[in-house]
């Protein structure tokens, strides 16, 4: 098993990070992207953001002490959720399911709400992996979405 590690994102993973939300495979993958994946003044200003909001915890995600994505948990409509990108050279290496348990560690679930579903889109489904590894369960595929998700146990 890899060394998986969360530490603050730093100005010196921003190049990193951009080409990695960049690579065409990794967003035709992912659920949610940015409307121009090559817009790197709008990539800067998001990050910015996500950076400086109290409500967000951003983490970059390490392997063995390379920069392998990011990870962060924020609250939305009564529910934490959480979200992660990781450079598609680390994918199937469990990296995201060891960031999701760490990340899960230090951000915990505000009382009275509840997990968000974790939300995969059907293309990929090994994305299914880092939640069911931390505790969800995945339901039968419901209609034409292209979208799946997974619902915390309990």
């Amino acid at each position: 098993m890899p060394g998986v590690a969360l530490r603050p994102v730093e100005d010196s993973d921003l190049d990193a990070l951009s080409d990695q939300m960049r690579d065409p495979e990794a967003v035709r993958m992912a659920a949610f992207t940015a409307e121009d994946p090559d817009d790197r003044g709008a990539f800067d200003a998001h990050m910015a953001r996500l950076r400086n909001a109290p409500d967000i915890t951003l983490r970059a995600v390490t392997c063995d002490g390379q920069l392998a994505g990011t990870i962060a948990s924020f609250f939305s409509d009564g529910q934490t959720e959480v979200t992660y990108w990781i450079d598609r050279a680390s994918w199937g290496r469990g990296i995201a399911t060891r960031a999701l348990a760490l990340l899960l560690d230090v951000v915990p679930v505000r009382p009275g709400t509840r997990p968000a579903p974790a939300v995969v889109v059907r293309t990929r489904p090994p994305a299914f992996a880092p939640p069911t590894g931390c505790g969800t369960r995945r339901p039968a595929r419901r209609g034409s979405s292209s979208i799946d998700r997974a619902w915390p146990a309990g």
